[in-house]
């Protein structure tokens, strides 16, 4: 038994869960944050059996859609006074998955 956990763009959090239900995945949704951009984010929790975690990561793959952004790194500045040149073109989106091992699992 492998817990997985997917963290998401919570803006394809919908359509991402959608297709983990319906290929027989269940899902917990963590409303998270963080990163470098410290936007809000969705982590997903599921506990699933250890031949279907290929199948798991292929659906993710099918459903989340990496995308680039213009983004200020610098110190906090108000939009308005932020330059063009300042800017910054990054990788958003996609996901980033961690696949654990479970020692014990209970459904009651």
């Amino acid at each position: 038994m492998k817990l997985v956990f997917a963290i998401v763009n919570t803006d394809e959090e919908k359509n991402i869960v959608e297709a983990l239900c319906d290929n027989n995945f269940r899902t917990t949704k963590l409303k998270t944050s963080g990163g470098f951009l410290r936007e809000e984010n969705t982590t997903l929790m599921c506990a699933i059996e250890d031949h279907r975690v290929d199948s798991f990561v292929e659906c993710m793959k099918e459903q989340c859609h990496g995308r680039t952004k213009m983004v200020y790194l610098g110190a906090d500045k108000p939009e308005d006074q932020i330059k063009e040149e300042e800017k910054t073109l990054v990788d958003i989106g996609g996901a980033t998955i961690l696949v654990l091992n479970v020692e014990r699992y209970l459904k009651m």
